[in-house]
């Protein structure tokens, strides 16, 4: 099963998160309870991907991995680059193991952890933003 960001072999992933998150106002009503307060979506929805993954080999394989990942985050994401995975589930798309799906992302945030001694693989954890 491959999973790959902007053609970056993702390794072995250990965990998947996907959150869908609004921008609800919530906006009570003066001497009234609860049931007459008014929730109010004023700037649409946010969804990310949170992934958990292993990469591994010699230490400059892991380590150009990882580099390919961090550069990805360079601070100027004007464009956004494809995630494919078969674990990719929106509103309109949803992959399986036999035809990965293929999403726009930006990277929000990379995070690795070097495995020492031996130094034969890292852990890492990416948080992407659906979107372009």
């Amino acid at each position: 099963m491959t999973n790959t960001l902007n053609g970056i072999d993702l390794g072995k992933i250990q965990g998947w998160r996907n959150a869908k998150q609004g921008n609800i106002l919530p906006i009570s009503t003066p001497g009234s309870d609860s049931e007459g307060s008014q929730a109010v979506d004023l700037l649409g929805m946010i969804e990310f991907f949170d992934i958990q993954g292993r990469m591994t080999g010699t230490f400059d394989q892991v380590q150009s991995a990882l580099l390919s990942l961090k550069q990805l985050a360079d601070g100027n994401q004007s464009v956004s680059v494809n995630l494919v995975s078969p674990y990719v589930i929106t509103n309109s798309i949803a992959g399986s193991q036999s035809s990965p799906a293929t999403i726009s992302v930006k990277v929000q945030d990379v995070d690795y952890t070097w495995e020492i001694p031996g130094l034969s693989y890292a852990d890492y954890t990416l948080r992407l933003v659906v979107g372009g």
